[in-house]
């Protein structure tokens, strides 16, 4: 994987790293996946990329809904970073680089409900995208090392949520959610969803 940073040089770094890459590796034999910045990036960048032999493109989305992003990645911590222009990104990922070859990172825990984490997994699908998905610790030393780190129960739910849309079929319509936006039902027969938690692999 190769990770684009906030820095004047970054794209152009990229090029350089990904281009001495492939120049040297056949990408159909080990594939290159780039976490992007969206920030500093335009359509023709993401073709660039694919032109240079990238197989996979990601954006570290982070946050599953815009005032998350906001708080954590945008204006709220004097940062650059907005919510639809990842989001311009992803899109003209999705045309460049095609299904199941573009992507996003997401983290639970930061304030944002199981649902809309849920919802979030579904929009990328029906795009015909995946997420990676991260489980929230507080650093220290970090700004939001003040934060607990997220509940068990709460991300264990909502992997094998993700597990269900991602893998499985399943639309997040047909799941059901108490009050607080938390998981009550999948949306399957008991039987089903136990052979599938049994497995191990969600």
């Amino acid at each position: 994987c190769i990770s684009m940073i906030t820095h004047p040089n970054s794209d152009a770094d990229t090029v350089t790293v990904l281009k001495a890459w492939t120049d040297r590796i056949d990408p159909a034999t080990v594939p290159v996946s780039i976490l992007s910045n969206p920030t500093t990036m335009e359509r023709a960048d993401v073709q660039c990329l694919r032109d240079l032999g990238a197989d996979i493109f990601t954006v570290a989305l982070d946050a599953a809904t815009p005032e998350i992003f906001d708080r954590t990645r945008g204006k709220g911590v004097q940062s650059p970073h907005a919510w639809s222009k990842y989001w311009e990104i992803l899109e003209d990922a999705r045309d460049i680089f095609g299904p199941q070859k573009f992507g996003a990172h997401l983290i639970v825990g930061m304030g944002e409900s199981e649902r809309e984490t849920l919802e979030l997994v579904q929009r990328l699908v029906d795009m015909g995208g995946h997420s990676h998905m991260f489980c929230f610790f507080p650093e220290k030393g970090s700004l939001m090392d003040h934060l607990p780190a997220t509940p068990r129960d709460q991300w264990r739910r909502v992997q094998l949520g993700r597990y269900l849309i991602d893998y499985c079929g399943q639309r997040v319509e047909n799941m059901r959610f108490d009050e607080q936006g938390r998981v009550k039902d999948f949306g399957m027969p008991s039987g089903e969803l136990d052979a599938i938690i049994d497995a191990g692999i969600a």
